[in-house]
């Protein structure tokens, strides 16, 4: 795990509370745009991770890019499909992640028993670059072996609206993966205030991307996203008025 991202876990561990990881993807609304709105919700947020998406076009190049130029002070992971990692070149992404002073990259497709995930691991750590794998099925194991920064644990079922989610089972699962693993545990996604709270004693971090994509898709145009303030501000609220269970899952 890099320094930047063991200290904000740490300072969030002393503090006996939940990080908060908040998403936006590079690009949006702007490239421009997207660079104050990741200043904006860095505020508010204990690690940021900034997206490539398919959908914005946005190059791999691009995306360091932002990371660069937001120049935040909490750490920040890019997180990426493997293919346009792969395409780009492992070795020149690591190199540039590092000089932008971004803390790792997040891999939410790849295996991390596959030749790809090893390819990165060699390339990522001469620049010290933290790596986080999906806990999805079939691969718990490998992703809890592999993680060189936190482990990223897919909400059930990932993808669906607030309503659809199994808290229970997610809490579940999110002890499960704590009893295997030395490092922080990650869920999140696609999360009402509250749940985020209530899931937030069974893990290390929650991680947000849909309500914050949504508040600067709705005032694209707010050169301060007062939107995206806000609803950082709710979520922040929330899961730090509950204490996290991390040292009661290790007991």
């Amino acid at each position: 795990m890099t320094t930047s991202l063991r200290w904000a876990f740490q300072q969030t561990q002393e503090y006996g509370r939940t990080a908060l990881i908040g998403h936006l993807p590079a690009g949006l609304p702007t490239v421009a745009g997207s660079v104050r709105a990741l200043q904006v919700l860095s505020q508010h947020v204990d690690v940021l991770e900034v997206g490539l998406d398919d959908a914005s076009r946005i190059t791999v190049a691009e995306a360091v890019e932002t990371v660069r130029a937001a120049g935040v002070s909490v750490p920040v992971l890019l997180r990426s499909r493997w293919d346009p990692i792969r395409i780009h070149d492992p070795r020149a992404l690591a190199a540039a992640l590092a000089a932008a002073g971004a803390a790792g990259l997040v891999l939410p497709d790849l295996h991390p028993h596959s030749r790809g995930a090893g390819a990165w691991l060699g390339a990522a750590a001469p620049h010290g670059l933290s790596t986080v794998f999906s806990a999805s099925d079939g691969q718990v194991f490998a992703a809890v072996a592999a993680s060189t920064g936190f482990v990223r644990l897919p909400v059930a079922p990932e993808g669906g609206p607030p309503s659809s989610l199994d808290l229970e089972a997610t809490r579940a699962h999110a002890w499960m993966l704590a009893s295997l693993s030395r490092s922080p545990v990650c869920t999140g996604g696609y999360l009402r205030p509250d749940q985020a709270a209530e899931i937030a004693p069974a893990v290390d971090a929650i991680e947000i991307s849909v309500p914050f994509i949504r508040a600067v898709e709705l005032a694209p145009a707010d050169p301060h996203f007062s939107l995206l303030e806000q609803c950082a501000l709710d979520y922040a609220t929330a899961i730090r008025a509950r204490a996290s269970g991390r040292d009661e899952r290790a007991a």
